[in-house]
């Protein structure tokens, strides 16, 4: 079989946007974005949700809705929407923007990038309380280097004297 280089195949991404109107202006909601956006908007509203290291929930879904609408829609933010972030998202969610977007976008489409930013969450509060990330958190900071390393050894001790153990 003869093989056929991929410019042959003239292949497009043009995808015609759907329209929603939202106080008699219609707006576009693009039915495919680039996977480096996707993937950008998911590790944005999982990393910006984070509170004292650890992800909260509602931040996490204002931050991805919003993102959702930078760049699913013709949509702009200012710098001071941004900036004011929760008043923003409070704004356009009691005024039904994200459902008309969510209902206008490629089926599935929401709740892939849902659940993608809801898996990278859960990823990063396993990580930021584990053990690793306190060492590497104690490791970073001003400590005297001989307290990390005696703690490290500690710790490890305690790991071989426990092993197989369950409490």
């Amino acid at each position: 079989m003869a093989k056929v280089a991929l410019s042959k195949l003239n292949l497009k991404k043009e995808i015609d946007p759907k329209k929603i109107v939202i106080n008699d202006i219609e707006i576009d909601v693009y039915q495919y974005v680039d996977t480096a956006i996707k993937t950008m908007i998911v590790q944005s509203a999982a990393w910006g949700s984070l509170a004292k290291n650890i992800v909260d929930e509602i931040l996490l879904d204002a931050y991805l809705h919003v993102l959702i609408l930078e760049h699913y829609t013709n949509i702009t933010l200012t710098d001071k929407h941004r900036e004011n972030l929760l008043s923003t998202f409070d704004l356009l969610q009691s005024n039904g923007v994200f459902e008309q977007i969510v209902a206008a976008m490629p089926d599935g489409e929401y709740d892939y990038l849902f659940n993608s930013t809801l898996n990278l969450a859960k990823k990063i509060n396993e990580y930021n309380t584990s053990l690793a990330s306190i060492f590497e958190q104690l490791s970073e900071s001003n400590l005297n280097p001989d307290f990390v390393n005696n703690f490290k050894e500690e710790v490890e001790k305690l790991k071989t004297l426990t092993n197989g153990q369950t409490a």
